[in-house]
């Protein structure tokens, strides 16, 4: 794949502008990782390219939380919020 050059400035963008450069990126994005899904040779990049698709559609794993406070402990809180 031939490396592609980037217009990068020293100056900061406008937030704007550089939502417009993010959303000029979109569909190229798009295109290479659909090439990604598709190589056959490379296997942890396509796995990459799967997990991606996956959690940008919905289909990314729930995370734990794991919490240890006791009853006790819920209705102080409680108590603090009230006052």
């Amino acid at each position: 794949m031939a490396a592609r050059s980037a217009n990068i400035t020293a100056e900061p963008l406008p937030k704007f502008k550089a939502k417009e450069r993010l959303e000029a990126l979109v569909a190229p994005a798009i295109m290479i990782l659909g090439k990604l899904l598709n190589c056959d040779e490379c296997p942890s990049v396509q796995l990459g390219a799967v997990r991606d698709v996956l959690d940008r559609n919905g289909f990314k794993p729930t995370d734990k939380v794991e919490s240890k406070m006791t009853y006790g402990d819920l209705i102080e809180k409680e108590n603090e919020v009230r006052r």
